[in-house]
């Protein structure tokens, strides 16, 4: 069956219809609605007043909302082959009860929070080099360290998936243009009244003088959109679901002080084993031989991180890794 148009309305009772090749699909409710494309490709644009298409094929979801605790699937929607027709303009419930992002039933029934973790930690996507958790990691953008507790798990896909939707306060991006030429952008440190600070998303800080701006606007979040969009729809689970326990009673509690989760990596290659290991434990952990580690949020430092400090140096011949972390311990 070909699949022409989504479309919804809502009244006083927030009923939901879902038109297929003219057939209407009702589910006519007092309750708050979900509606999912399972490949998490939105059907609504960001002003919520219109339906996006969706290209192939695809399955959509009405979830109702009305116990968040227990949401349950009220309808599943087969759609096939590809979407023809204009979108549809819809008038919006203005309480916004309405949630058009991912399937948050799925997030908790089939995400894995520990390959989530893994995931979040990857390079190419930055998270680590924009957020912190347990006081570790960037300050870019806001601490994520109990994010999962303080946030309903549909908040937390809608703020990756659309981070300029809801910015929390003090994470907008300052965009400034100087006299001399240059364009510069990042979050706010600080401002006094000869200079203010920004942090790009580097983490780089910039100083600026005050009477060397020539124009300043506020942007939106330094986190760009579409940030997860290689991730296989398993894989956006998994990171969705770590987001979600961060905070919570159990391994991902990241408030406890008893974990040192930053770590400095030393790789003793072959031509300083010449010099014993006390060449190595006398240097200062700020050298720039030692490079920075971040543990998981339990505190372990992974095997693959520490043999990844070593790439680039074989023709050196690396015999040892050494690790170190300055703490403190109460007397």
């Amino acid at each position: 069956m070909p699949f022409r148009t989504v479309g919804l309305s809502f009244g006083l009772t927030l009923g939901a219809a879902v038109l297929l090749c003219g057939t209407a699909l009702s589910v006519a409710q007092a309750k708050p609605f979900m509606i999912v494309g399972l490949d998490e490709k939105v059907l609504w644009d960001d002003d919520g007043k219109s339906v996006l298409s969706l290209p192939g094929k695809d399955q959509v979801l009405i979830v109702d909302l009305a116990d968040p605790e227990n949401p349950k699937i009220a309808a599943t929607l087969q759609l096939e082959n590809s979407v023809v027709g204009p979108p549809v303009n819809l008038d919006i419930d203005p309480s916004g009860s309405v949630a058009l992002v991912a399937n948050s039933v799925d997030v908790v029934k089939e995400g894995d929070a520990a390959r989530g973790e893994t995931i979040f930690r990857r390079k190419e996507l930055g998270c680590v080099t924009c957020h912190a958790i347990g006081g570790i990691g960037g300050k870019v953008g806001p601490d994520m360290t109990s994010i999962g507790a303080s946030a309903q798990v549909d908040y937390l896909i809608e703020s990756v998936l659309y981070p300029n939707r809801k910015i929390k306060e003090g994470y907008h991006s300052v965009i400034v243009e100087t006299k001399d030429g240059l364009d510069l952008s990042g979050v706010l440190v600080s401002e006094s009244g000869d200079e203010l600070i920004l942090r790009d998303a580097t983490g780089k800080e910039t100083r600026i003088a005050k009477n060397n701006i020539q124009n300043r606007a506020t942007g939106n979040s330094l986190m760009p959109g579409g940030l997860v969009d290689t991730l296989s729809p398993t894989e956006r689970l998994d990171l969705y679901r770590f987001l979600s326990e961060l905070g919570k009673p159990g391994e991902y509690d990241a408030s406890k002080p008893d974990v040192a989760r930053g770590w400095k990596l030393f790789v003793q290659t072959l031509d300083l084993t010449q010099f014993g290991d006390e060449k190595v434990l006398k240097t200062d952990l700020a050298d720039a031989k030692w490079v920075a580690a971040h543990t998981l949020v339990d505190g372990r430092l992974l095997k693959d991180d520490m043999t990844a400090s070593m790439d680039g140096l074989a023709w050196r011949d690396p015999q040892a890794v050494f690790a170190a972390a300055r703490f403190q311990s109460a007397v």
